[in-house]
């Protein structure tokens, strides 16, 4: 990854997130924020020439994997990552990530913005979004709203997230509308 980032010099990086290894019994949140940070400093560290990186959680930054309470705000993950993430982030975006897991904001110079959702509120693996599954912590109704005022400013979006908004996941049974 890293080669390729200085090979192609990118105007901006869209990380998607999942990160941490697929041995699910063997994460631990000490680990998970070590590899987070180690990724987040190498990226600052050695790539100073890329504008902006737009970072979102994906489904294994939780511990459990798949499992982050999105029936309440400032879950502990979204809230180290909102700090981690800073550089990269306005006050604004920060904000919404430590609460919610999700951001938008204008890319420097553009009518660009870019839109991180919360993956976590689509993954079906995800027990808690079970008693909400129209639409947890108000995603979609948010995810709307910034989309009108997107349109109304005559700019442009691109939705990044780990999982799309409509998603299926394995045999779970579990389909997003």
């Amino acid at each position: 990854m890293f080669d390729s980032i200085k090979t192609e010099n990118p105007d901006f990086i869209v990380w998607l997130g999942d990160n941490p290894s697929h041995e699910v019994y063997a994460q631990t949140a000490d680990g998970h924020k070590s590899l987070l940070s180690n990724l987040t400093h190498s990226l600052l560290k050695n790539h100073k020439g890329i504008g902006k990186v737009y970072p979102v959680v994906g489904n294994h930054e939780g511990l459990p994997s798949d499992h982050i309470d999105v029936t309440k705000e400032g879950h502990w993950m979204f809230e180290f990552l909102a700090e981690l993430w800073s550089p990269w982030l306005t006050e604004e975006s920060q904000e919404s990530m430590r609460k919610y897991g999700r951001y938008v904001q204008l890319h420097p110079g553009t009518k660009l913005r870019v839109i991180g959702l919360n993956s976590f509120v689509q993954d079906a693996m995800n027990s808690y979004t079970w008693r909400n599954a129209t639409d947890p912590m108000g995603e979609l109704v948010w995810l709307n709203e910034v989309l009108k005022s997107i349109e109304d400013n005559k700019e442009k979006a691109l939705i990044i997230g780990h999982y799309p908004p409509y998603n299926t996941f394995g045999n779970a049974g579990i389909t997003y509308k």
